[in-house]
């Protein structure tokens, strides 16, 4: 698990975002970590793919709790056709949607990222099915699409988490994808 802060005193600008493998296997640790954080005002993010996602119980109950401390999310749709994303991942995908389909009922702001992969996640057909999938959720702040060449410099984003580089790394990323396409929701 990796731990990024942008900013000791919190705020607006500042928090931190956890990170790497599975954050949500660690839930326990991570409600610990949130409440501490909410002491000092400091603000709270989850990078995460959502894959242990369950509405079946203990599990349930406890994603809440995190959610309850949690001010926003950073989703990884890695693809949306189930066969694709299995064979590109080694597991099922049918958790990730219905994770996002929950934060959006709870009305937990997300921020969905895709990483373009050519011959693999830059179909014309899956894109749109991606796209239409994201539009029937209410919690989406923002969509991040970057072409795989860039994932060192997308990496680093959010080690460092400069407010005003992000950005500038997110549209470079946008625009040196070669061919690429952000379809109309």
């Amino acid at each position: 698990m990796r731990l990024s802060a942008t900013a000791a005193t919190g705020g607006e600008d500042g928090g931190i975002t956890v990170s790497g493998g599975e954050p949500l296997l660690q839930i326990d640790f991570l409600v610990e970590l949130f409440q501490k954080a909410r002491e000092h005002g400091i603000n709270t993010c989850i990078d995460t793919a959502l894959a242990p996602f369950t509405h079946d119980q203990p599990f349930l109950d406890e994603f809440e709790e995190l959610m309850g401390l949690t001010d926003l999310l950073l989703c990884d749709i890695k693809h949306i056709d189930p066969t694709k994303h299995r064979h590109l991942t080694g597991h099922d995908n049918v958790n990730i949607p219905s994770g996002l389909r929950y934060l959006s009922k709870i009305g937990k702001p997300v921020w969905i990222r895709h990483v373009l992969v050519p011959g693999i996640t830059d179909n014309d057909d899956h894109l749109r099915r991606t796209a239409a999938f994201i539009h029937t959720l209410f919690n989406v702040e923002r969509i991040e699409v970057f072409p795989q060449d860039m994932l060192d410099v997308y990496y680093l984003t959010f080690v460092f988490d400069l407010h005003v580089w992000c950005y500038e790394v997110s549209f470079a990323c946008k625009k040196s994808a070669k061919g690429a396409r952000l379809l109309p929701l």
